[in-house]
């Protein structure tokens, strides 16, 4: 039974929580298959085939996207300005949910206290989802890949990059890029998100921004300009992103404060490499509230 102590409890700490000590099936109303799912501090996203978003969990600052600040126990379908779009990927911070569409257009809601869901107005809270404007006239409007943290977004848009001079960010004679060069921009509090650069095979280097101030319109991260970024992942406060040098294959790169992404020092604003062993290579990490994990693959296994 759903109330028996063995599954469910009270957390240890000072605020009023409950706690599934086992895992449960989780209903979501909907016949299409499950693809893809997401858990923030204080809630959680799943999305299916269909393209369809449901959120559930605190509503506090309408981080569900459901047009108020409620609460939702189960499952229920993120409408607005989502409708009829079809949603391929959700992150889900500690207050805040940014969704990508397959057309490459980014929506975000909940707190907005630190400008972390694009708005440029002093708007303390989104209930549901608004699009980031002005991403469409940036590297040709394409977001590739999302993030978000606990006061901080990230956006990956895929060139061609207007201030690149090299030959991916060229078009061919069909008018499009010769080759992808994904870059990351951000907003929010820019000592959340920082930046990075990596040395291909494996290294994680971090860093952040060190003016430390709040923005409510994107920025580019400008230490990964000579990066093809093509992946992004937040933690609460730092963020890594997987990219390639452009001339030269995989590469990993971590962007926050330096002991959550394995550095000796308690705050960082430089930059710090974090090597795996030689014959290992990083194929994909995780970052979590405080700590980070790595996959990696060594030789041929």
């Amino acid at each position: 039974a759903i109330d028996d102590p063995f599954i469910i409890t009270e957390s240890l700490s000072t605020e009023k929580r409950t706690v599934v000590l086992v895992p449960q099936v989780v209903h979501v109303p909907t016949e299409h298959k499950l693809i893809r799912v997401h858990a923030g501090q204080w809630h959680s996203g799943v999305i299916n085939t269909a393209g369809e978003l449901f959120t559930w969990g605190v509503g506090y600052q309408g981080r569900l996207g459901h047009g108020d600040k409620e609460p939702a126990l189960v499952p229920t379908k993120v409408r607005g300005a989502l409708t009829g779009q079809h949603v391929i990927d959700v992150a889900c911070g500690s207050f805040h949910t940014v969704a990508l569409t397959e057309r490459g257009a980014v929506y975000c809601w909940g707190d907005n206290a630190s400008g972390q869901c694009g708005a440029k107005s002093t708007i303390d809270a989104v209930t549901s989802p608004y699009r980031v404007v002005n991403l469409e006239f940036v590297a040709g409007g394409v977001a590739k890949a999302i993030s978000c943290g606990r006061q901080h977004t990230v956006v990956v848009m895929q060139g061609p990059q207007s201030w690149c001079q090299r030959s991916c960010c060229k078009l061919d004679h069909n008018g499009k890029p010769r080759a992808p060069h994904g870059q990351v921009f951000t907003f929010g509090e820019t000592s959340r998100t920082g930046g990075g650069a990596a040395i291909s095979g494996g290294p994680v280097i971090c860093g952040k921004m060190q003016d430390g101030k709040v923005y409510r319109q994107f920025r580019l991260v400008p230490s990964l300009k000579d990066l093809n970024v093509i992946n992004v992942k937040s933690g609460l406060h730092h963020t890594f992103v997987f990219a390639e040098e452009l001339s030269n294959p995989m590469t990993v790169a971590g962007m926050g404060t330096t002991a959550m992404a394995g550095g000796d020092f308690p705050d960082y604003s430089g930059t710090q490499s974090l090597t795996s062993p030689r014959d290992w290579a990083i194929s994909d990490a995780s970052a979590g509230v405080s700590v980070n994990w790595r996959k990696v693959r060594r030789g041929n296994e």
